[in-house]
């Protein structure tokens, strides 16, 4: 399965331009054999430190052609844990979006090295799509013990929670990340029984409540901060990464900027740092 160019395509949902730039990559056996060592380094049980590459316009295509030469071993994994093949198909659509974002940013047709890493958690099973959001397959809180503004205790290191992801491809509807996360609640229960978890789990750029000065108040992001209590986790760079394409982006020069943009290159300029924070969701949000 997926050792076609045709299957891999429509797997991971390509368009046609898309479907040419792996062609011609292919085509070329230095990139289509730099490609298929890096896949192989990378889809098997215990790979350890991925192999690392530098940034460049060959090495983002290598790691297009990586993403295919994996591909045929990603039913493998996913047959490991048990999981059904529409959660298998589901999760591969992840490719194009750091296909288009490297498209979008760069001009190339291929992925970073960011991209690369997400692409093996995905294709080795270790994070699934349901809808709008991704998680883990497993995850354990390993942070400070978190309580509510009563002093209750929320989780404790060690609790296993279902960690969420948010994918860079569409709008962040509050009913589209309640449907995930009821889609979510549905999978743990069949394919992972097992697993006593508390609630969801967030950490990301987009939980810096810092960012709720730059966002109108019905925006989506600000709704989906407000689903539980906040801790903080670090200073981050991946902000300027998300919101202005990539990490080395003068927020200044960008063409046409959206509001958030603007926002938060004013931020930037007055010597504002972004923070990513983690987000605790409990269970009774779905109710």
């Amino acid at each position: 399965m997926f050792e076609k160019v045709a299957e891999f395509a429509a797997a991971s949902r390509l368009e046609e331009d898309e479907i040419a730039a792996l062609q011609a990559i292919l085509a070329d056996g230095k990139l289509a054999a730099a490609g298929r060592e890096l896949a192989a380094r990378c889809m098997v049980p215990d790979p350890g430190k991925l192999p690392e590459a530098p940034e460049g316009g060959d090495f983002s295509r290598i790691r297009y052609a990586a993403a295919f030469f994996a591909a045929p071993k990603i039913p493998e994994f996913f047959a490991e844990y048990g999981f059904p093949e529409r959660v298998m198909l589901e999760t591969m659509t992840d490719l194009v979006v750091w296909l288009r974002n490297e498209k979008k940013h760069r001009g190339i047709c291929g992925l970073n090295v960011r991209a690369w890493e997400w692409q093996v958690e995905l294709y080795r099973a270790r994070v699934t799509r349901h809808g709008r959001l991704e998680c883990n397959s497993e995850w354990i809180y390993n942070r400070e013990t978190l309580k509510d503004a009563a002093g209750n205790v929320l989780l404790r290191p060690g609790d296993a929670v279902i960690n969420l992801h948010i994918p860079e491809d569409g709008p962040m509807r509050m009913e589209d990340c309640f449907a995930s996360m009821r889609r979510m609640v549905d999978f743990f229960a069949k394919y992972r029984p097992q697993v006593d978890w508390k609630g969801f789990l967030c950490e990301s750029w987009l939980l810096d409540r810092q960012l709720r000065a730059m966002l109108p108040g019905h925006s989506n992001i600000v709704k989906f901060q407000d689903l539980g209590p906040h801790y903080p986790v670090h200073e981050t760079r991946d902000s300027v990464f998300r919101i202005f394409g990539t990490p080395e982006a003068d927020p200044e020069a960008v063409p046409n900027p959206t509001s958030l943009q603007r926002n938060a290159a004013k931020f930037i300029r007055e010597g504002g740092r972004f923070m990513e924070e983690g987000m605790f969701i409990p269970k009774s949000v779905l109710s």
